[in-house]
């Protein structure tokens, strides 16, 4: 099992986030090495993905998960006002680093902290809406695209992510673990946000290999129509090693994307 544990949060209770808040705001210094590597390698094959959390996720990491959802409702100006300084720093390292990366995609994860249930729906334009919108305004200026990650019951909320001005929205769970039937996503804002995923995890390590084919054929007939749909699992696998269970499960999704996918409006052959 590929995990981490942690023995204590960075920030536990308010004297914590006085250290916290008065951490010296320095110059941002990259090193674009790595990044140059990268990109040279993947040349015109692939998309370069930059993976980056939001605001909100980077206050939510560090402070004790039960405090921080205590906080939100008993002190939200002073969680408010982490955040703030987190999407202060945020912005300035992305105009540090955006002018070298024309045509990647940012893949921004964190809103699934605060929906339902554990906070209330409110909480998204508070937390999430207020800060994530110009982070996604400000990626697009330099010609980026922005994919965002959420897990969880994001059923309700779709309206808002695509309000958010992204470009895609993953990771779209199905009942019973999340909230999200493709076909009424697809109505509601496929013209607007490329749709990610919908394939359970679970249901790739305990579904037989024609289940998950006939499954995935199911989200590409109904999403896939004019475009705009990318089928996925909702997870990356975390066991190791991989089952074969696991292993055919995928060797069929793939499958089934070549037999029904389309590219550039062309479908496959089978």
């Amino acid at each position: 099992m590929r995990t981490s544990w942690r023995i204590k949060a960075w920030i536990c209770d308010e004297t914590d986030v006085e250290k916290f808040l008065s951490i010296p705001d320095e110059p941002v210094h990259v090193d674009f090495g790595r990044y140059y590597e990268i990109k040279d390698k993947v040349g015109e094959i692939a998309l370069v993905k930059i993976s980056i959390p939001d605001p909100i996720c980077v206050v939510c990491a560090a402070v004790d998960r039960e405090q921080f959802l205590i906080w939100c409702y008993e002190k939200l100006d002073m969680i408010l006002e982490m955040v703030q300084v987190v999407y202060r720093r945020m912005l300035r390292w992305l105009e540090t680093i955006l002018p070298h990366c024309s045509g990647d995609v940012f893949w921004i994860y964190g809103p699934e902290y605060v929906l339902p249930p554990l906070l209330a729906p409110d909480y998204f334009d508070l937390l999430v809406a207020q800060f994530d919108t110009p982070l996604v305004e400000l990626i697009h200026r330099y010609g980026c695209l922005v994919n965002v990650h959420s897990h969880g019951k994001v059923g309700r909320f779709l309206e808002k992510f695509a309000d958010l001005g992204i470009d895609a929205l993953d990771v779209l769970e199905p009942p019973p673990q999340g909230d999200v039937d493709l076909t009424d996503a697809k109505a509601r804002i496929g013209d607007r946000v490329c749709l990610i995923g919908n394939i359970q995890y679970d249901d790739l390590e305990r579904r037989t290999s024609e289940e998950i084919y006939e499954m995935a054929g199911r989200c590409i007939d109904v999403a896939a129509e004019g475009g705009g749909f990318v089928l996925a699992p909702t997870a990356s696998p975390f066991a190791s090693p991989c089952s074969k269970r696991l292993a055919a499960n995928y060797i069929s999704l793939i499958r089934a994307a070549r037999d029904f996918g389309t590219y550039e409006g062309r479908r496959y052959d089978r």
